[in-house]
């Protein structure tokens, strides 16, 4: 596959589970904004420790900050010249991770630290951090929680003598220990299922890639088939419009492909299409969507490109085909020529089928010149 748009059932996947964290937040949130907006009504506090108007005034700052996590994630989503990977996918992880760590130290600290009744808050975030990022980042991420929880259990007095500082726990300190192991065991059993459904995600990633890879390619050349050709050019020429680039359509089919066929076989006739195939994908770049377009009829999409130099570089194809040997077994048929027609974006048209429509007629004037010709539309008119 030439174009690069990115593995896309990675990317659904990967979207579904970060929109997945955020509803779950949103229903944690909210949920919690209202019990706290009811016990700040009733004077009622938790644990002894701070007034539920500071838990309720922290909960709507959280609300609106996982609004904005929200709306950007939206807006990555639908904006499809954005090209997520991997990596990218990654790094939105850690910053939501980042963000569920902060609200939950916070709201467990204003609470009651280890006694307080909101812990849940701390299952939750180990079993979303294995869920999103699934890799040695967890345990770290575990382990900042742990020891973030640990010190808020400490209280601190300055002196004037020596050791200066003294301290002391609100909660014992075996009662600390047994409620860290438990978290820890938490831990490896929600990075042990995490990583069992990210084999499994892996396996059907690599299934669906294999079988979207044939629905949208041409079985013998493994170029895109006219109809997937026609979605990525049309996504393609919606991506120049609001970038103001321009772009060429080339079409070509191969001179007296018919002759070469009817001397050499179609066995032979079939693995000249793959070898063509194979040196336009030496010839463009990965970004360019090479496709096939019917019988001996080719068709490229190529981004970007300035309107003087595109002659050079097709002239260059050209001479590649007409200087290759299809068949080196025979000295009867064994080189081939193409006809070339070119359009351009925006100068030609606006929208894909017109600029096919342009290319086509171009094409013909390039067969009825005599072959083995390169002949761009805006020169047909005259």
């Amino acid at each position: 596959m030439r174009e690069d748009k990115g593995n896309i059932f990675y990317t659904r996947f990967n979207y579904d589970k970060l929109f997945w964290l955020i509803n779950i937040r949103t229903i944690i949130l909210i949920s919690l904004a209202v019990i706290f907006f009811f016990l700040n009504i009733f004077g009622i506090k938790i644990n002894n420790t701070f007034s539920p108007k500071y838990l309720l005034f922290w909960q709507l700052i959280s609300i609106l900050i996982n609004l904005l996590l929200f709306f950007d994630l939206k807006y990555l989503q639908k904006n499809k010249h954005l090209m997520m990977n991997e990596e990218n996918f990654k790094y939105l992880g850690m910053i939501q991770i980042d963000f569920d760590i902060l609200y939950t130290i916070v709201t467990i600290f204003l609470s009651g630290g280890i006694k307080s009744p909101l812990l849940f808050l701390f299952v939750y975030n180990i079993i979303t951090s294995n869920f999103l990022i699934q890799d040695r980042n967890t345990l770290f991420y575990t382990l900042i929680l742990l020891i973030l929880l640990f010190v808020s259990e400490f209280r601190f007095t300055f002196k004037e003598t020596f050791p200066y500082i003294e301290y002391r726990t609100l909660e014992k300190f075996e009662n600390m220990i047994l409620i860290f192991v438990i978290y820890f065991f938490l831990f490896y059993l929600s990075k042990y299922v995490s990583e069992k459904l990210n084999q499994k995600q892996e396996e059907l990633n690599r299934l669906y890639q294999e079988t979207y890879k044939l629905s949208i390619t041409d079985r013998l050349t493994g170029l895109y088939d006219q109809t997937y050709f026609r979605v990525s050019a049309k996504d393609a020429i919606d991506i120049a419009k609001t970038n103001n680039n321009k772009i060429a359509i080339v079409m070509f089919d191969i001179d007296n492909f018919k002759e070469f066929n009817d001397t050499n076989g179609h066995l032979m006739g079939s693995r000249a299409l793959v070898q063509i195939a194979q040196i336009m994908k030496q010839t463009f770049r990965k970004t360019d969507i090479l496709g096939k377009y019917g019988g001996d009829e080719f068709i490229l999409l190529l981004k970007d490109i300035d309107e003087n130099y595109i002659t050079f570089v097709l002239e260059r194809f050209k001479s590649k085909i007409e200087n290759f040997n299809f068949n080196p077994e025979t000295s009867k048929v064994s080189h081939l020529t193409i006809s070339i027609g070119v359009s351009f974006f925006p100068k030609d048209g606006d929208n894909l089928e017109t600029l096919i429509d342009k290319s086509d007629k171009a094409l013909y004037t390039a067969k009825n010149l005599g072959k083995n010709n390169l002949f761009v539309f805006e020169d047909s008119k005259k």
